[in-house]
C-alpha cells in the first residue's frame, strides 16, 4: 500500500521511501496506473506527492504526469506524455484529426504509463510488456488522450475490454470535498483507486505467466506429437483454453508438415469426462449431433460417448475417447 503524504511535509528526499509525485486535483487512470505499476514492484515503501509545485519535484525520486518533460536518471525520473494525435495511426498510415479506430503506433512510447512501463520492466520479456499494453496500456492512454475507443465502446484496437473506467467515478464528491477537505479526500480516494488498479494488474500479471505456462507444456507436447508424425493431440493434464487456438496457429505456420486434425483433453470442471475436438474443418459425423446417447452409442460403437455438440465430441471412458480423437484424424 503506497502513502500519500502532503507536500508541506516533504523537507528533502527520504532514501528510505521511493518518493513519487503526480498532479494534484481530479485524478485519471493514467495517473492511478502509474502508481500502481510503482507500487507492485518497488522494492521500496511508496510514498505519494499530490502536487503541481516545481519546488517539491527536486525532493522526488519519480515526478509522473506533470509537465511536458522527460527526465531519465539514475536516482530521479521524470515522465510525462500528451502527444498529438499525429501520433495515432489507422491502418498503418498517421490521420491527423481522426478520433475514431485510433491507435498507437510511436504514441505509447510517448505516453507516461508507456514510457514507465518500458523504464521498470529493463531485462523483463519484450512480451510481457505487449501483454500490458494489450490489456490496459494502449486503452488507457488514447482515453486520456481524448481518442475514442473503436466503436465507441470500451474495447481498445486489440478488442480488449478497458478495465480502468472507473477511476475516473472514484474521485471524491463535492459533499466529501465540504466535509474533509478537498486535499484530503482526493488523497483518501486516490489510494482507495491505487489498490483497485493494482489488483487488476495482478490478475493480468496472472493470466500472462499462466498463459505463458501453458504455452511452455504445449510447445513441448508439439514437439513430441511432431516427431511420432501423428495427426492427433492429446492433453492429459489440465485442460487449456486456448489448446485448439494455439493448434491452429501452429498448424498454419508449419510446412511440409502433417497437421493435427483432431484433439482431446479432459472436460473443464469434469475430471470423469473427455472432450474429442475436431480442427481446421475436419468434422465428426452431422447426423450425430445434438441426439441422445442411446442413438450415438449404435451409430459410433462407443458405449460411453455422452453427446456431440458441432464438433466436439464427450466421453467418460478416457480409452474410447483416445480411440475417437486417432480415428479422426486417420480419416484424412
Amino acid at each position: 500500500m503506497i502513502e500519500c503524504r502532503d507536500p508541506a511535509s516533504l523537507t528533502k528526499p527520504d532514501e528510505k521511501y521511493l518518493i513519487v509525485a503526480t498532479h494534484s486535483g481530479k485524478f485519471h487512470a493514467d495517473d492511478v496506473m502509474c502508481l500502481a505499476l510503482v507500487s507492485l514492484f518497488s522494492s521500496k515503501p511508496v510514498v505519494l506527492i499530490r502536487t503541481r509545485d516545481e519546488n517539491v519535484f527536486s525532493k522526488c525520486h519519480m515526478v509522473l504526469d506533470v509537465g511536458n518533460k522527460d527526465f531519465y536518471g539514475k536516482h530521479h525520473l521524470r515522465l510525462d506524455h500528451h502527444q498529438t494525435l499525429e501520433d495515432y495511426i489507422v491502418n498503418g498510415k498517421v490521420k491527423s484529426g481522426t478520433k475514431d479506430k485510433l491507435y498507437y503506433k510511436n504514441g505509447l512510447k510517448k505516453a507516461t504509463c508507456g514510457k514507465l512501463a518500458d523504464w521498470m520492466f529493463l531485462g523483463i520479456s519484450n512480451s510481457f510488456l505487449d501483454f500490458l499494453r494489450s490489456k490496459v496500456l494502449y486503452c488507457l492512454e488514447a482515453k486520456d488522450n481524448g481518442v475514442s475507443i473503436i466503436g465507441k465502446i470500451n474495447r481498445d484496437i486489440n478488442g480488449n475490454p478497458y478495465p480502468l473506467g472507473f477511476v475516473s467515478l472514484m474521485n471524491p464528491s463535492s459533499q466529501e470535498c465540504k466535509m474533509y477537505g478537498t486535499s484530503i479526500a482526493t488523497r483518501a480516494c486516490f489510494i482507495k483507486a491505487e489498490e483497485m488498479t493494482k489488483k487488476i494488474l495482478i490478475r493480468i500479471i496472472e493470466e500472462f505467466e499462466a498463459r505463458e505456462n501453458n504455452n511452455k507444456i504445449l510447445d513441448e507436447m508439439i514437439k513430441e506429437v511432431s516427431s511420432q508424425k501423428v495427426r492427433y493431440f492429446i492433453n492429459e493434464g489440465v485442460p487449456m483454453s486456448n489448446l485448439e487456438e494455439y493448434i491452429v496457429s501452429w498448424n498454419n505456420s508449419v510446412s511440409n508438415k502433417k497437421r493435427i486434425i483432431s484433439l482431446m483433453q479432459r472436460a473443464f470442471g469434469e475430471d470423469d469426462l473427455w472432450v474429442v475436438k475436431t480442427i481446421a474443418g475436419y468434422s465428426i459425423p452431422l447426423d450425430w449431433r445434438n441426439k441422445d446417447k442411446l442413438y450415438l452409442q449404435k451409430q459410433s460403437g462407443y458405449t460411453s460417448i455422452q453427446k456431440v455438440i458441432c464438433n466436439l465430441a464427450v466421453f467418460s471412458d478416457k480409452t474410447e475417447a483416445e480411440d475417437f480423437v486417432k480415428k479422426l484424424a486417420n480419416k484424412k
